[in-house]
Parts: C-alpha cells; structure tokens; sequence
C-alpha cells in the first residue's frame, strides 16, 4: 500500500507528516513543479492576510510560488489532525520561516482529499502569527518582538 492512499488513521498520520516534511523540503530547494504535485489539481491556496491572494490550480500555484520572495528555510514545529475520515483530512501546521531580516510564524491550515488517487492538499489557507526581525547576525532582537506587528 502506497503511504499516501492508506485510510486507516495511523496511515493518514504519516501522510500528513510526509506531506508537511515534502512542502517543507520543496519550498526550501524550489522544486516548484513537486511542491505544486502535493496539490489536487484544483487546490485552492488562500494566503489571507499575508498576501491577500487566493490562487486555484496548479498553473496558478506555481507562478504564485516562482515569484515569491524565496526565504532561506521552512521548518514545520507541529502538525495535527483536526478532523479525519477515509476521504478527507482537515489538519493544521505551525510552520517558522526564516529570511535574510525576517522571521516569520505561520499557521497553516489544510484540507487533504483523495480525489485523484494519493492524499494530496485540497485547500491551504495561512494566516501570519508572528514577525520577528533578525539582528545583522542572523539572532532574533528579543527586545523588539513584542513591538513588530
């Protein structure tokens, strides 16, 4: 049995966690054409707040991807299933990110569906909790954190 098809719920766990580790790892390498793979070929991804954009289908998906600002890594903090049954999972992911003067914490929250075969993510909406900016060494100014909005 493929990991990404199991409908049992411990498979289900390790399909969100491979999908999390794989958008992780995708967006840090900008491998566009697979980061987008972990979509339905209709996936909505609405940014909210944070871009203000909404993008549908992996044509959409992928210029909104090659025209970010390309951060220098993505490291998933938690992950956790919400709600599950054998054809939809909706989960939510705490997500930290890291620039060159920026550090940014990002909630993420995911519908997975199987309508085209393996777990693959249905809807991705984010909404920013938190910006912290860098010192010239890279280490977080504690002292402004409580002040960046």
């Amino acid at each position: 049995m493929d990991l990404f098809e199991g409908t049992d719920p411990i498979s289900i766990q390790l399909a969100v966690d491979s999908l999390v580790a794989r958008y992780a790892d995708y967006c840090d390498t900008q491998d566009w054409p697979a980061l987008v793979g972990l979509f339905e070929p209709d996936g909505v991804f609405d940014t909210g707040e944070v871009f203000g954009q909404v993008m549908t289908g992996h044509e959409e998906l992928e210029r909104f991807f090659r025209a970010l600002a390309k951060p220098k890594a993505h490291h998933a903090t938690s992950v956790y299933i919400t709600e599950i049954s054998s054809e939809q999972v909706r989960s939510r992911m705490k997500m930290i990110t890291f620039y060159t003067r920026w550090l940014f914490s990002i909630d993420y929250e995911w519908t997975l569906t199987r309508s085209h075969g393996p777990w693959r993510i249905a809807t991705q909406k984010i909404s920013q909790v938190a910006k912290v900016p860098l010192g010239a060494d890279t280490t977080a100014i504690a002292g402004n954190v409580s002040s960046v909005s």
